[in-house]
């Protein structure tokens, strides 16, 4: 997976609307924290897949909408979006332990389903497989048993 670069506001906006969780990045070519900024955004995707990373450069013209919509009054600037409702914003880069990406991957984890998975081999020759998956307003646990017998 990689960072998305829409080149208009009307691809933003399909992204947007077809995806659940989608992290924005305004940035611009000449500012020098956003160069640094950059390495470890583009490294999200790889460790959120579920999740759409999206690069806007505010220096094109056609995305002027998407800028004014945001309200971008300086850069770099992060915002975590989840079912269209900006759920994260932060102004500026800071390289912290707590700063903007560990606040980031924070925010994701709590927003993204928990899954787990655990295989028990039993005596008898069967497994059981324990699966749980949870969402802030769901929480399933899901038991199965495969029993073959032995040859």
């Amino acid at each position: 997976m990689e960072v998305l670069k829409p080149r208009t506001t009307a691809t933003l906006t399909d992204i947007l609307r077809e995806n659940r969780i989608v992290v924005l990045d305004f940035y611009a070519p000449w500012c020098q924290p956003c160069k640094q900024a950059s390495p470890e955004f583009n490294r999200l995707p790889a460790e959120f897949t579920d999740v759409k990373f999206v690069g806007i450069d505010i220096d094109q013209e056609e995305l002027s909408d998407a800028k004014r919509h945001f309200q971008v009054n300086g850069i770099p600037l992060f915002m975590v979006i989840a079912d269209n409702q900006v759920v994260l914003r932060l102004d500026g880069y800071d390289r912290s332990a707590s700063g903007t990406f560990p606040a980031i991957r924070e925010k994701l984890k709590q927003l993204l389903p928990q899954r787990t998975e655990h295989i028990e081999r039993l005596d008898n020759g069967c497994t059981r497989t324990l699966r749980t998956y949870q969402e802030p307003q769901l929480n399933i646990r899901e038991e199965i048993s495969d029993c073959r017998p032995r040859k």
